[in-house]
């Protein structure tokens, strides 16, 4: 009789984890909106993490990044591509039955909307703030010539997340300001070197509010008619009863819905603090559950869990739906 192997060779870990599919976006160059120098960085550091440490297949990562210069890498992070490639996660399961375990990764501008700005007081609507993610293409022309591209809102990407998280565990990691908030619908002095990852309004005209056209750019970015998949109703989402779907993903986020993201410059190379931060904590023995007991706390967000970490103090933040 042969003698048995040890436990540790009979089960040998793969140098691939199928079970894993991961959509990265970065965005630098903005072509309506003051560009930003470590978001491509940052994504592509998320890749090397995903490949090295948790095995992802790199045909199972698909990356979105838009540099200050040269050709995108990947698809152009714009409106409809963003909308489109996360879409095409509900049918992408039904091809890859292994998957189970999807990452939605996002470093760019974020952008907060007081509906106190677009709406007349002592109305419902004039109470509250909407959340959004600045595509790439966010204040250029459409394509119809009607007007201009609008930024993703906080009530399309919940009702986007809800429609992929069936049978699977969704991740989304925002590293944009106001990013703990972007999910959900829920509403800092900078540094030398420092850089804010907050766009202006879309709708902002040279610092003019015009009432008529900003209303009409809140209730466009929940609007997305390109086809594909449903993705809920339209005429929920801006009506005064729509709820967030909460149990459809963890979110990890820079900031909470009220502050900015940043991101710091050193020897020439740009990094976002949260994304650089969380790297390092999620390749180090902090992230080990007994070396986290202790040293969370609870958020007035809810069921939120935050870790403060590094010289820089940035915020994890664990948001479970």
């Amino acid at each position: 009789m042969g003698t048995t192997p040890p436990k540790d060779q009979l089960s040998p870990k793969p140098d691939h984890d199928s079970r894993f599919w991961a959509v990265l976006i970065g965005i630098d160059g903005y072509l309506d909106t003051p560009q930003l120098s470590g978001c491509v960085a940052d994504a592509n550091a998320m890749k090397e993490y995903l490949k090295g440490t948790l095995h992802v297949p790199n045909n199972h990562i698909e990356c979105l990044l838009r540099p200050q210069d040269g050709e995108c890498i990947g698809k152009d992070p714009t409106r409809e591509n963003i909308i489109n490639t996360l879409l095409a996660l509900s049918t992408l399961k039904e091809k890859e039955k292994e998957i189970s375990n999807i990452i939605i990764y996002f470093a760019g501008h974020g952008s907060i909307y007081l509906n106190s700005d677009y709406y007349d007081e002592g109305t419902i609507q004039y109470y509250g703030s909407s959340l959004a993610l600045c595509p790439s293409d966010r204040g250029t022309p459409d394509n119809n010539g009607n007007g201009t591209i609008h930024d993703i809102g906080d009530r399309l990407i919940n009702d986007i997340l809800s429609e992929i998280s069936e049978d699977v565990h969704i991740t989304v990691i925002l590293d944009c300001c106001h990013s703990s908030g972007i999910t959900q619908g829920i509403p800092g002095a900078i540094e030398p070197g420092e850089e804010k990852r907050k766009a202006p309004l879309s709708g902002d005209t040279n610092g003019q509010r015009h009432t008529t056209r900003l209303q009409s750019t809140l209730e466009a970015m929940f609007q997305f008619d390109k086809g594909g998949p449903k993705c809920g109703d339209f005429q929920n989402r801006i009506s005064d009863n729509w709820v967030p779907k909460m149990g459809s993903h963890v979110l990890l986020a820079a900031c909470q819905g009220y502050q900015q993201a940043k991101e710091i410059k050193k020897e020439d190379v740009s990094r976002g603090v949260f994304t650089k931060a969380l790297i390092e904590v999620l390749e180090s023995k902090e992230w080990k559950e007994k070396e986290l007991k202790g040293k969370t706390r609870q958020s007035p967000l809810g069921n939120v869990r935050t870790h403060n970490f590094g010289p820089r103090r940035s915020r994890l933040k664990t948001a479970e739906g």
